[in-house]
């Protein structure tokens, strides 16, 4: 009995030794260039996020110290105000 797949593996061609270890040395050196890609492509997220996080406490940071110098400069001119009140009430 002859079956439609014996004619199929007879037309496939065999592989040598030497053809497989190229092929594995292929696909070695494949899967450790697609690693050494994510393994960057991590870092620089990483590297990105870390950033960005600091970029935001920066921010916040400055929004900070302008609300403290405003209210610096509120009280200084409060209090140059009261003083120049109580200049004129002395007069």
């Amino acid at each position: 009995m002859n079956f439609p797949f014996n004619t199929l593996r007879d037309k496939v061609p065999t592989l040598k030794a030497s053809s497989l270890s190229n092929w594995s040395l292929e696909k070695t050196c494949m899967a450790g260039g697609f690693s050494i890609v994510l393994i960057l492509i991590g870092a620089v997220s990483l590297v990105s996020y870390k950033n960005a996080t600091q970029l935001e406490e920066s921010t916040n940071q400055v929004k900070q110290t302008n609300t403290v110098l405003k209210t610096l400069a509120d009280i200084s001119a409060t209090l140059t105000k009261a003083e120049l009140h109580r200049w004129e009430y002395i007069f």
